[in-house]
């Protein structure tokens, strides 16, 4: 499938010692099959050389679902602006995961999209996206973020018995220790950022303890942030108002 997509036989090694090389093929010839142009399908062998990549560097996770899909996304999009390949993460995410999606669902590791949970903050979430929404973010892209972040603080409280009230700074970094196993420096960035308005927020609506947003500690982000492996996670207190 690459020889037949690329005449330089540098670029057909670099497709062919990627991981997931045969899966891959085989994608690509599904989605030829559609009567897809030459162009459009060589842009989409490119991205999905990119995905399995991260999905090599996540080995561990057998099964996806589309948040997670979503946050992988991002986290490449934010990558490549950082290291200054794109000016906006704008393309590179929606290119990504639309790829992303294609290739894991033909992968047969996509898994079913379920109704999600109500929380038991869930209305104080929504209060918190509609306030965001009037004083400060104008991007719907980034209200969807910062609800699944908030969301996903919101579920780990819950399975550790605890409610907002009751969190302390240990709490926080309780939890940044649990998804940095996971997660990358640039997304647990945003995260950073997404919590402190939450708290910010619920300090002002009597939800939260004071202080908590200046509590959360921030990843620090490096020019290649996503090209090297990250042997460590070096984190900064972070004081500054966002």
């Amino acid at each position: 499938m690459f020889k037949s997509l690329f005449e330089y036989r540098a670029v057909q090694e670099r497709h062919l010692g990627a991981p997931l090389a045969e899966e891959r093929a085989k994608y690509l010839a599904q989605i030829a099959g559609r009567g897809m142009p030459r162009a459009t399908l060589r842009h989409r062998a490119e991205y999905s050389r990119c995905v399995a990549t991260e999905l090599d560097r996540r080995a561990e996770m057998q099964r996806w679902r589309v948040d997670e899909i979503d946050t992988m996304a991002r986290a490449w999009a934010r990558a490549r602006v950082v290291d200054g390949r794109a000016g906006s993460d704008r393309w590179p995410y929606a290119n990504f995961r639309l790829v992303a999606l294609e290739f894991v669902e033909s992968l047969g590791r996509l898994m079913p999209v379920q109704a999600a949970v109500l929380l038991r903050d869930e209305d104080r979430l929504d209060d918190f996206i509609v306030k965001q929404q009037e004083h400060a973010w104008q991007s719907a892209a980034t209200c969807r973020t910062a609800r699944w972040q908030v969301r996903q603080f919101l579920q780990y409280l819950e399975g550790q018995g605890l409610n907002l009230a009751c969190v302390r700074a240990e709490h926080v970094d309780a939890y940044f220790a649990h998804v940095a196993k996971r997660w990358g420096r640039v997304s647990l960035a945003v995260t950073a950022k997404m919590l402190r308005a939450w708290f910010r927020h619920g300090e002002t609506q009597g939800w939260s303890a004071p202080g908590l947003a200046d509590a959360v500690m921030s990843p620090r982000l490096y020019r290649h942030e996503g090209l090297l492996p990250s042997f460590g996670i070096s984190f900064r207190r972070h004081r500054i108002g966002w």
